[in-house]
């Protein structure tokens, strides 16, 4: 899975007035049930790991 920064998702969508989603998984199969779409269609993605994820 490739990602962004939060700010590199956020700033250009307020400069160009479109929504952000935020979710919340519950694993990696899920995470990755939402960015490979994500992904398929050009649209950054950005994460945010808890500590008891991070390897």
């Amino acid at each position: 899975m490739t990602g962004t920064s939060l700010s590199a998702v956020v700033g250009p969508a307020i400069e160009t007035k479109q929504a952000v989603a935020g979710l919340v998984v519950l694993g990696w199969k899920d995470a990755a049930d939402y960015v490979e779409p994500a992904e398929e269609t050009g649209t950054p993605t950005s994460s945010k790991q808890f500590p008891f994820w991070a390897k």
